[in-house]
């Protein structure tokens, strides 16, 4: 009976460790973003998510794009869509449906053209057409501004600033807001 008992006592670390994982539990990622550079890539990828959005002419996309661009990126889009509405006014009615296929909008839309609307324009997307397929590099935060690089899938490096117009202790997401170039018609 001694012996038997020896032998299960030998035996049983045995299977014990016949039982047991031999390997470990992945580790978690961590995430290495501070809480403002990880409100400004979530606000990139909403910006990524309206342009793929205007991309495809979903209803209020231009809106929701609109909404994520700063106080200057507004005002140069106001600039820019007065002065295509000003030379779709002076076209001769025959030229404007080469301008409105050109554009990507309709009469009704060029002739009432704002910010928003020039936001909706060909103008627009096609300088904006890659970034929905972008992926963020790099985030820097300095107070109320922050540089955020993305890789376009050209493998092309772009810069775009963005800033906070109502500086808080909280990384709020909506908060943050994008300094895009508006494009010239030309390009």
């Amino acid at each position: 009976m001694r012996s038997k008992l020896y032998v299960l006592w030998f035996l049983s670390p045995v299977w014990l460790i016949g039982c047991t994982r031999s390997e470990l539990p992945p580790k978690a990622e961590k995430n290495t973003d501070s809480p403002q550079q990880a409100a400004v890539r979530q606000e990139f990828n909403r910006l990524k998510a309206g342009l793929a959005a205007l991309r495809e002419s979903k209803k209020g996309a231009d809106i929701q794009v609109w909404d994520l661009l700063g106080p200057d990126s507004q005002a140069a889009a106001e600039k820019r869509a007065k002065a295509v509405k000003s030379a779709y006014g002076k076209l001769a009615d025959k030229n404007k449906a080469a301008m409105e296929k050109k554009i990507g909008l309709s009469a009704k839309e060029l002739a009432d053209m704002n910010g928003k609307t020039f936001v909706k324009s060909q103008i627009f997307q096609r300088k904006y057409d890659k970034v929905p397929d972008s992926e963020v590099s790099k985030i820097t935060v300095k107070g109320n501004t922050a540089t955020l690089v993305f890789i376009d899938p050209g493998k092309n490096t772009v810069t775009v600033g963005l800033v906070c117009p109502e500086p808080s202790s909280q990384p709020q997401v909506d908060r943050w807001k994008f300094n895009l170039e508006m494009p010239a018609d030309e390009e």
